[in-house]
């Protein structure tokens, strides 16, 4: 099973989750993060996807994964306003693009 990235789970809840894109040649879907909390964006990455339940944008309350009964890894969003979304996919990866509140050593 494909573990949840710390740095994706932290501050997580109320972030907004928007499709950046999505190949079904590649079987890869990146999607944009934005948190609230220390504003930071970063680039959430699943690949060897093979089923996708996502709207283009939403508010995310939680994440979870759990592995199905055929074995395949479903990654399960709980949006803020109560609907449910997921991706069944191989692997997930998430890169901090931006933090703001993070500074540069002088």
């Amino acid at each position: 099973m494909a573990s949840l990235p710390s740095t994706l789970m932290q501050s997580l809840p109320d972030a907004e989750i928007e499709v950046v894109s999505w190949s079904a040649a590649t079987q890869e879907l990146v999607l944009r993060v934005s948190k609230d909390m220390g504003n930071e964006t970063g680039l959430l990455r699943f690949d060897g996807v093979a089923v996708v339940h996502l709207p283009p944008r939403f508010t995310v309350a939680s994440l979870s994964e759990s592995v199905q009964d055929d074995g395949d890894t479903k990654f399960a969003f709980e949006e803020a306003w109560g609907e449910s979304y997921f991706v069944v996919a191989d692997s997930i990866s998430y890169t901090i693009s931006a933090n703001p509140s993070v500074q540069a050593p002088p």
